[in-house]
């Protein structure tokens, strides 16, 4: 099975939607912040694009997310 059908990275995926649009970010914004084009985060958000490590560590750092509260969103205790 491919990691992007893996439920853990649907829920990480979810949440990190949810924190985006809680922080009143666009996708817009958060793509110009992280150097992509507005696909990407648009694909990434609607899992048609996986994201990497180290994609997913920069956009938990802008979005404030520790690597602790990383790893609640994958064992799925919504704590951040």
């Amino acid at each position: 099975m491919k990691t992007i059908h893996d439920r853990r990275y649907t829920r990480l995926i979810t949440e990190l939607r949810q924190i985006r649009r809680r922080s009143g970010l666009t996708q817009a914004q958060v793509a110009q912040k992280m150097g992509w084009a507005k696909s990407t985060l648009s694909k990434i958000e609607t899992r048609e694009r996986r994201l990497d490590l180290l994609e997913t560590y920069d956009l938990c750092g802008l979005y404030g997310i520790r690597l602790t509260d990383l790893e609640r969103l994958l064992r799925g205790k919504r704590e951040c």
